[in-house]
């Protein structure tokens, strides 16, 4: 992502190519276990700051191993 910063204009074409990067990021994520779902929601320039873009990612996150319950059989 940082060699994207700086080098390119804001067109079409590159928020078209950021959305394909950031999907394949999140889908990466997911088939490595860190998230149960990832999916990219809004990638577009923002209206007021040009220069900059905004990005929605909806995550479905793992439960937490709050509790551990162990069972034993003697």
């Amino acid at each position: 992502m940082k060699l994207r910063i700086g080098r390119f204009n804001i067109t079409q074409a590159y928020l078209d190519d950021l959305t394909i990067l950031v999907d394949s990021l999140c889908r990466t994520a997911t088939q490595n276990g860190l998230f149960r779902g990832a999916s990219v929601d809004k990638l577009e320039q923002d209206p007021t700051q040009p220069d900059t873009i905004l990005v929605e990612i909806t995550l479905e996150v793992l439960y937490p191993a709050n509790y551990i319950k162990l069972t034993l059989v003697v």
